[in-house]
């Protein structure tokens, strides 16, 4: 949208990376002359490609051996970072659930993001309501954009924080540091080996139960799974930013894809089940295949081994 809008038409709207994305799968579908199934919706769907990683990584990583240069005091060896650069270096980008490139950087975004904007006059719950928001999004990275083979001086008041306020350079700082915390944060909760850093190890979606995942009945309702994608993935899983909780908090609570044509299968998944019963066997069902990335067949009539389903049949 124009920055020129007179009227906040919006306000209430999300990033645009995943309409981006799916834009561009598709555009690549017509590209090969490819008529476009209900396979490929689904494909589409279930995509884990974070396109605004893509554009930002490359910058990110050159500014980091940038900052390398100035001789920070570390308390993590250049080394050690260093190879967290490498991994990032050799990324496709997508965030599935074994993906270890994809922990790194969202790790790293976190502990970067909760750096900046420290220094410009906003209280503390001001600035966790600004970054906890999708639309924060857009002006992090409209900025870092800029920071292609410099860091552009007029930056440094959003770098600024209690941490750098005696250096030249506070945004080649911040980007080293939030390195540095995320390195520390991932060795004490997955350990020093690199391949055990898969991103669903950290980042699991939480289902909570509104009244009793806050009470000593938790294990009982609450359900929580290994989760991918982050906030920008078309297979959505935003995080709350302003926590050193990597948990999802919303979904694509339902993913559906219906062919109009006769006689062609669709499908649809509901992240948990159908039903609000623990005592159910539909309180959680589909939680195990949302999970592996299956979907549910919708059929024209009921099969014989259904159970507990309501069906209406409309007459012309």
């Amino acid at each position: 949208a124009s920055d020129n809008l007179k009227y906040f038409t919006s306000a209430n709207q999300f990033t645009t990376s995943r309409a981006t994305r799916i834009d561009e799968m598709i555009r690549d579908l017509v590209k090969k002359g490819k008529k476009i199934t209900v396979e490929d919706n689904i494909d589409i769907q279930k995509d884990t490609l974070d396109v605004l990683a893509r554009e930002l990584t490359p910058i990110m990583v050159d500014r980091t051996y940038d900052a390398f240069k100035k001789g920070y005091n570390l308390t993590v060896s250049e080394e050690k970072l260093t190879s967290l650069l490498k991994n990032l270096t050799g990324w496709d980008y997508k965030t599935g659930k074994e993906n270890i490139p994809a922990t790194i950087f969202n790790v790293w975004e976190r502990f970067f993001i909760r750096k900046m904007i420290r220094n410009i006059g906003l209280s503390e719950q001001d600035i966790k309501s600004m970054i906890i928001n999708a639309k924060f999004d857009h002006f992090l990275y409209r900025n870092l954009l800029t920071w292609g083979k410099t860091i552009p001086k007029e930056q440094d008041q959003w770098c600024r924080n209690d941490e750098n306020q005696g250096l030249t350079d506070p945004c080649l700082y911040n980007l080293v540091k939030s390195l540095e915390e995320a390195y520390s944060y991932l060795e004490k909760a997955l350990g020093e080996d690199l391949e055990e850093w898969q991103w669903g190890r950290i980042h699991r979606m939480e289902y909570p139960h509104a009244t009793f995942s806050q009470t000593p009945l938790k294990p009982l309702y609450h359900r929580s799974i290994p989760s991918q994608g982050n906030g920008r993935t078309v297979d959505v899983a935003r995080m709350r930013m302003e926590t050193d909780n990597f948990g999802g908090v919303w979904s694509p609570n339902l993913k559906m894809v219906t062919s109009m044509k006769e006689g062609e299968k669709s499908y649809f998944i509901i992240d948990t089940g159908v039903s609000e019963s623990m005592f159910s066997e539909h309180y959680d069902d589909m939680m195990r295949m949302v999970e592996d990335g299956k979907y549910l067949e919708i059929n024209e009539s009921p099969k014989n081994d259904w159970k507990d389903v309501l069906y209406l049949k409309f007459k012309k």
